[in-house]
């Protein structure tokens, strides 16, 4: 741990500038707890939440939770002092009173009395020597309900920087905390090496060559990295006593992307059909490793039973309720939404952030979006009043009522995919029609 520390008191991460924190739909869409609540319970929390934010480095990654969870009362920890103090410049610089920082190692948060709804430990347990007693630990703080989100790096995809890490080891440069000289050897050893050398093919890049050591810093020369295959993490939770939730990108775990025109051949369809989530997304890692990070939501109960929206009975529907994802209340969305109906074009708010934004919203499912600004709805008022005559219009089936509400639950159904909507079962405190 103390080679941990020094090297990111030489470099705090992320190395990003205080007035540098991009709120858009996108970010904010990763950090709302309201997400994961969903999976969870097929529920909307509206209450004030409380939020940890383990590892918190300069505190980027905290602003984002504090502006994703409006009301929150937002906390980070970390270990570096200088990365703190960063912290501490970046929240007064956006003026978030409902944010602080305190310099703390993780394990000493075991015993105490407060609670967390959500926390946030991203960066930091594939560092770590013992992860599952660390996750143990964040278990023990999380309220009743409360949901974690941790990261790790996914093994298939970190390969070569695992590698170059090995390589550098070897040639002395990681003996000590590595600063700038460790990271001009580097760059001068990768400048030098054929680009044929599968090294270099796979783990260089002229961003590396660029000014700021921090990408050098915290790849080819990160000390006590680690690599994590799926069944790794769920070996950590079963030792850790919480129960798998969700990837948080989910979206880009879909086994049907894989195969052409998304048609899983049958006897592979009937195979799959027998595994469970956690085989599930293992054999997904074999056949597509992806992303630099497996990023999962995990809790204490585990989710509920869901029935899917397509199989709702009648009545559920009739008692259900329609909810804007907090996300999408960022101005820019709804600037975006509000010229799709005006101008009669379809659009697509995909940010920087690629997930789950990559999606084309025409002028009808904008205006259903936007009627959910000002508060969710029922699902029966969208049939009802001055409304139902848009819902009959855009059905094209005027006076037919059950083809009106199959059209209109398949487009919920096709807005909650993506989660821009939850539909929750039951009654629920909305807006009269």
């Amino acid at each position: 741990m103390d080679k941990i520390l020094q090297q990111y008191e030489f470099s705090p991460y992320p190395n990003i500038p205080l007035e540098s924190v991009t709120f858009d739909a996108g970010a904010l869409f990763k950090y709302c707890a309201a997400t994961p609540f969903y999976f969870q319970s097929q529920q909307v929390r509206t209450e004030s939440l409380r939020i940890l934010d383990v590892g918190c480095g300069t505190g980027y990654k905290t602003l984002l939770l504090a502006a994703a969870n409006r009301g929150a009362t937002v906390k980070g920890i970390d270990l570096s002092p200088k990365s703190i103090s960063i912290a501490r410049e970046r929240a007064a610089h956006w003026g978030r009173e409902d944010v602080t920082f305190e310099r703390m190692d993780v394990n000493s948060l075991g015993g105490r009395d407060e609670k967390y709804d959500y926390i946030n430990c991203q960066d930091i347990l594939y560092l770590l020597p013992n992860p599952a007693e660390v996750l143990k630990i964040l278990n023990s703080v999380l309220s009743d309900g409360g949901v974690i989100r941790f990261d790790v790096h996914a093994k298939h995809v970190r390969e070569s920087m695992l590698r170059a890490q090995s390589v550098f080891r070897m040639l002395g440069q990681m003996e000590k905390n590595p600063e700038m000289a460790e990271v001009d050897f580097v760059r001068n050893f990768m400048d030098n090496l054929d680009d044929g050398v599968s090294l270099k093919k796979n783990c260089w890049s002229v961003r590396y060559s660029e000014n700021d050591p921090g990408a050098v810093l915290m790849n080819h020369l990160l000390q006590s990295d680690s690599g994590w295959n799926i069944s790794d993490v769920f070996k950590v939770l079963d030792e850790s006593g919480l129960e798998f939730l969700q990837m948080v990108n989910w979206l880009g775990w879909n086994i049907q992307a894989l195969f052409k025109n998304q048609q899983v051949p049958a006897l592979v369809e009937n195979v799959l059909a027998g595994l469970d989530d956690r085989q599930q997304l293992e054999f997904f890692e074999l056949v597509q490793p992806w992303q630099r990070l497996h990023d999962i939501w995990c809790c204490k109960q585990g989710k509920i039973a869901w029935v899917p929206l397509d199989e709702w009975p009648d009545r559920t529907w009739e008692e259900a309720s329609v909810h804007l994802h907090p996300a999408l209340l960022e101005p820019k969305v709804i600037e975006l939404l509000n010229a799709s109906v005006s101008e009669h074009r379809s659009i697509n708010f995909k940010t920087g952030h690629d997930y789950p934004l990559d999606y084309w919203i025409d002028p009808i499912l904008a205006k259903m979006l936007l009627d959910l600004v000002e508060g969710p709805r029922r699902y029966r008022s969208y049939l009802e009043g001055d409304y139902a005559d848009f819902i009959h219009f855009s059905a094209m089936a005027a006076g037919n009522r059950d083809e009106v509400e199959k059209w209109l639950r398949m487009i919920l159904i096709r807005l909650s995919d993506p989660l821009y909507i939850f539909i929750v079962p039951g009654a629920a405190p909305v807006r009269s029609p």
